[in-house]
């Protein structure tokens, strides 16, 4: 996902809110994985896991550009980590988010023990003080990409779906 105001090493290919959120439902463990080579250590690498609304009514591509409390409060709806083995497992889960600012996407002010400032990704945005970044979304094999061409998966569980690019380096 795409912030115009600032930029990073990412071609921009947005796969639209259809597939976005038909391969993010499509795993048995919906998790969101958002690198961030330009944010702080903590930020850099986050992991969204949803765990209400799993029959794809909640429209996870719509919450990277307006991130939005309705359907999706923390430790509730869905929980953020740091790794994804975090993830996986449900352990060390962060402890804060804000919401309900337009234009400002994920993961607004989120923060491992609190409020942390310009952190956050919107694809698109009038706003310049947000983060260049890309999504991938967790599958647990390949196989899970039916026909849709978007076939770079990284340690073949996670796959791009927005600025294309070479996979992280230091996914963790």
């Amino acid at each position: 996902t795409y912030n115009s105001g600032k930029t990073a090493d990412f071609a921009v290919v947005d796969v639209g809110a259809t597939i976005f959120n038909d391969l993010f439902y499509s795993s048995s463990t919906p998790i969101l994985y958002r690198y961030c080579p330009n944010c702080n250590d903590e930020h850099k690498h986050i992991y969204y896991r949803r765990f209400t609304q799993l029959d794809g009514s909640f429209n996870v591509y719509g919450v990277t550009d307006n991130w939005f409390s309705e359907n999706n409060v923390l430790n509730t709806d869905f929980k953020l980590y740091s790794t994804l083995n975090d993830a996986l497992n449900d352990v060390n889960c962060w402890t804060y988010c804000n919401y309900n600012d337009p234009g400002v996407g994920m993961f607004r002010d989120c923060g491992v023990d609190g409020y942390v400032p310009f952190e956050w990704t919107a694809r698109e945005t009038y706003r310049t003080d947000g983060e260049a970044a890309a999504f991938y979304v967790y599958l647990e094999s390949p196989q899970d990409t039916n026909d849709y061409s978007i076939t770079r998966p990284f340690i073949g569980l996670l796959i791009g779906l927005s600025h294309g690019g070479s996979a992280p380096s230091d996914m963790s």
